[in-house]
């Protein structure tokens, strides 16, 4: 099976069964090179030609994917903190998902008061079986990041905000009032978001040149 890591915006629409959409960028991404596309240094015929043949894609219709996301074990008979392969007894009662509350929210015996936050463990150490969510595939497109629609970036799980920079850099906030409303969107927030993975890796970072593979579907589990 392939995984999926999601971002807490997406894990949030996961949980909710809004998640319709999650967008994979192309890597390596195909070069456009004196009139021809180029993908892996191969030459595979005119810009003019649909990339989808081109770039092979990792992903098939009717396919299920697991959802990755932050999480944390609550278990003291781990040794060094290294999670088992297999399906460990103890896994329903001691897992826990960062994007259903803090650990005093979920934990009955917590005691981060006197012990400390716990270390909320990153979605892309999620072993198979602490997987709550599943993806099934049913449509796949390859298309720009600048060609996606503004209800394609609602089915990412984004919620409809102002996006704006200051000196700080760029935030998003809330709606407020009826100009707010005017001016809010899906898509600048999807653009937020999909930088901040990307921060230390430019060649990813939005753009809307950026190939990426649009995949469309519904959330099981």
């Amino acid at each position: 099976m392939k995984f999926l890591n999601l971002a807490p915006f997406q894990a949030k629409a996961a949980a909710e069964k809004r998640l319709r959409r999650i967008v994979v960028p192309f890597n390596p991404q195909p070069i456009e090179y004196d009139g021809m596309w180029m993908w892996k240094g191969l030459a595979w015929g005119a810009v003019t030609d649909p990339v989808d043949p081109i770039c092979k894609c990792p992903f098939s219709v009717g396919q299920v994917v697991g959802l990755k996301e932050e999480f944390y074990i609550d278990y003291m008979g781990l040794q060094d903190g290294k999670l088992p392969d297999d399906y460990p007894h103890w896994a329903e009662d001691n897992t826990y998902y960062r994007i259903d509350g803090e650990c005093c929210e979920q934990i009955p015996e917590c005691q981060c008061a006197t012990m400390g936050k716990p270390r909320w463990r990153a979605a892309s150490t999620m072993p198979w079986w602490a997987i709550r969510h599943h993806f099934t595939i049913i449509s796949i497109e390859a298309k720009m990041l600048g060609q996606l629609t503004e209800w394609e970036a609602e089915e990412t799980g984004v919620e409809r905000a102002i996006y704006g920079e200051d000196e700080d850099g760029p935030y998003l906030r809330s709606i407020d009032d009826e100009q707010d409303n005017k001016l809010a969107s899906f898509k600048q927030p999807f653009q937020f978001h999909w930088n901040i993975p990307y921060r230390r890796r430019p060649a990813l970072a939005w753009r809307d040149g950026l190939w990426t593979w649009s995949l469309g579907g519904e959330v099981k589990g």
